[in-house]
């Protein structure tokens, strides 16, 4: 019953860097992508940070590679995932 729900990490990660690519602030994708994934039915969101690819420091601007990532609790189940996100 969880596996069509848990696809959802992905697309909130896609949409995320979607949003950052055209204009939103990381905060706000970062913010947004939390709270989808809430009222998609998660449990809890360990996280949901967009870091520097190389040193995975926060940022707040795409200005190198970046990755999302985010960590996610489904039923009994603990999710991880990333993106990759270009400037």
């Amino acid at each position: 019953a969880d596996r069509p729900r848990a696809a959802m990490l992905q697309k909130v990660l896609r949409d995320a860097a979607h949003n950052i690519r055209n204009g939103m602030t990381i905060e706000d994708a970062e913010d947004a992508g939390a709270e989808t994934l809430l009222q998609s039915g998660f449990l809890s969101v360990d996280y949901f940070d967009v870091r520097d690819s190389e040193t995975l420091e926060r940022i707040t601007r795409l200005e190198r590679p970046a990755r999302i990532l985010a960590a996610v609790h489904l039923s009994k189940t603990r999710l991880i995932d990333n993106v990759a996100i270009e400037p």
